[in-house]
């Protein structure tokens, strides 16, 4: 296979090194054999991390003007869709489930970059996996336009939408444009009410524009909310962090790579999975397990392999993590 190297830009591959190299630990059934160019050809070999380029054609259209790697893995991630979102109808739903369903919908944010006019993910969609006579995920993709988006109040984009769980153990996972990380909330607050929009009987996610109407809450030219409250996550804060996570891939080997895959699945709040604590002096992030005050006294969670078994998406610090997609 002869490999345009064109598009192989040290930018492009800056930008689409994390959600490509999740993904294709995430489904790829040979997990450690990961898809590798070297020297023009196109092999598949037992490689270390840093090794992992980008592939191309990530551009690339079918004939009926999809994107062709975002076809591929909706095709891959729409039955477990499906049977999440059956799930969450009826009753409460395990850490391990929930675990599972923010990894997909985070992995569905990574494959819908701007630059593939992919950038809106509607809440519409995932309402109509459940609904046996409405169209798929494919043909939905097909309509979407920014035109339309603008005007459907159900449309994911972090510039103009907050995102916000009722879950306080979902941990966060990253993508290739900062305006798409999940934000942790337990409650919404009551100014946000009214732009609420619930998606389920179950409340399990909300899609909150800015409140653009409250100069006192949201004042343009500032890029963080001048009052947050308890809980929330300013998109100072977010995009601070970001960089942060952006700095640590960019050092592309294996012990960058693992600081970075423990960043990005960690939560911002407190009593998150992980704590994080920045050395000032040389500039490292330490990271300290959480203590967890319960009626029996302290519990130390000292790794998040301990948190959450066959956790996707997590490297060891020499091998991969087996994913199990079936459970």
């Amino acid at each position: 296979m002869k490999i345009d190297r064109q598009i192989l830009t040290k930018q492009d591959h800056k930008d689409h090194f994390v959600p490509q190299v999740y993904l294709r630990r995430f489904i790829d059934p040979n997990i450690n054999k990961l898809h590798v160019y070297d020297r023009k050809e196109d092999r598949w070999f037992k490689a270390p991390t840093k090794r992992i380029c980008f592939e191309p054609g990530w551009d690339k259209l079918d004939a009926e003007g999809n994107n062709t790697y975002l076809v591929e893995y909706l095709k891959a991630l729409e039955p477990c869709l499906k049977q999440f979102l059956e799930g969450f109808k009826h009753g409460p739903i395990s850490p391990k489930d929930r675990y599972y369903f923010s990894t997909w919908l985070a992995i569905i944010f990574a494959l819908s970059p701007k630059r593939n006019e992919y950038d809106f993910l509607s809440l519409q969609m995932l309402r109509q996996n459940v609904d046996p006579k409405s169209t798929d995920l494919k043909f939905n993709l097909k309509q979407r336009n920014l035109a339309q988006a603008k005007h459907i109040a159900n449309m994911i984009y972090a510039y103009d939408w907050r995102l916000t769980y009722n879950f306080s153990d979902i941990p966060f996972i990253t993508c290739d444009f900062p305006a798409h990380y999940l934000c942790l909330n337990d409650t919404i607050p009551p100014m946000y009410q009214p732009f609420g929009i619930v998606l389920d009987p179950g409340t399990f996610l909300r899609i909150i524009p800015k409140p653009v109407t409250q100069p006192e809450v949201y004042q343009p030219g500032f890029n963080d909310y001048t009052k947050i409250q308890p809980g929330e996550i300013s998109r100072g804060q977010i995009s601070k962090h970001w960089k942060h996570a952006q700095r640590l891939v960019s050092r592309i080997n294996e012990q960058s790579i693992y600081n970075a895959e423990r960043f990005v699945i960690s939560s911002y709040k407190d009593d998150g999975l992980v704590q994080f604590v920045k050395n000032r002096r040389n500039r490292t992030t330490v990271f300290q397990p959480r203590v967890e005050n319960t009626p029996n006294g302290p519990v130390v969670h000292t790794t998040l392999q301990n948190n959450f078994k066959n956790v996707p998406l997590m490297l060891d610090k020499k091998t991969l993590i087996k994913t199990d997609m079936s459970f």
